[in-house]
């Protein structure tokens, strides 16, 4: 399996699954890292294949085979019926469930109850990942999770809304069946992003999942006119999600 040396590598600059501070010395097998990994080695294996190599197509299948099996037996918590990261000194689970315990459920590494059980009993829960405005970045039952508006020294990913873990959340509802319960989830994130439009003919990075508020960037972020600069990037993808559950 694979680990993150603190989770600013990740892209979800603190998430309390991982170790985030320069004097935490703790280290995680990573239910994220671990499933893009594997994703990458299934996709050389594919290219391999489609290119003629079939020994190359082989060895890239058996390593995306072994991770996705490890993802299985030491990342998943059968009590819990939720992949956490896994501590690597002590071998045991981080019994934290934010946005990376489901990008398993994105690549189909559960069989179909355990990844029907996982998503009804975390992430279409209100107790923990699903919000009045979309989904959640982490457990609203986690004890660090807020809404704060941070950006330095990383953004927060302690519970606002991401597009980027949409897209994860959505591919993992689509695999095991929960399209009508993601279409009000897709549509509600949506609206957000075109209020945004609306109000600031732009967007924000994130958003409080209580509330809707766009977060970061703050008002303060302008150009030399006093235009709110904001941010658009990955959260087009939405327009992926809202494809995959409307038409």
């Amino acid at each position: 399996l694979y680990f993150w040396e603190m989770a600013f590598q990740s892209g979800a600059d603190n998430n309390p699954a991982l170790n985030y501070f320069l004097d935490d010395t703790r280290s995680f097998l990573c239910c994220d890292c671990s499933t893009m990994q594997m994703l990458e080695f299934d996709s050389q294996s594919k290219i391999a294949e489609g290119l003629g190599y079939k020994e190359d197509a082989n060895l890239y299948r058996a390593k995306a085979d072994a991770v996705a099996e490890a993802i299985r037996s030491i990342l998943w918590c059968d009590a819990d019926k939720c992949f956490y990261n896994v501590d690597r000194e002590t071998g045991d689970f981080y019994r934290r469930v934010s946005y990376s315990s489901f990008w398993p459920l994105y690549a189909g590494l559960a069989d179909d109850a355990a990844g029907k059980e996982m998503i009804r009993r975390y992430l279409i829960n209100s107790e923990h990942m699903l919000s009045p405005c979309g989904l959640r970045s982490l457990s609203a039952s986690d004890p660090d999770y807020n809404n704060r508006n941070i950006i330095i020294p990383f953004s927060n990913w302690q519970g606002p809304i991401w597009i980027p873990a949409l897209v994860v959340y959505a591919d993992g509802m689509l695999r095991y069946g929960f399209k009508e319960e993601l279409k009000p989830i897709a549509v509600s994130t949506a609206r957000l992003l075109l209020a945004d439009i609306e109000q600031y003919d732009t967007m924000h990075e994130n958003y409080d999942a209580e509330t809707g508020e766009g977060l970061a960037p703050a008002p303060s972020y302008v150009d030399s006119t006093g235009r709110f600069i904001g941010f658009i990037s990955w959260n087009l993808c939405a327009e992926m999600v809202l494809d995959k559950v409307l038409k």
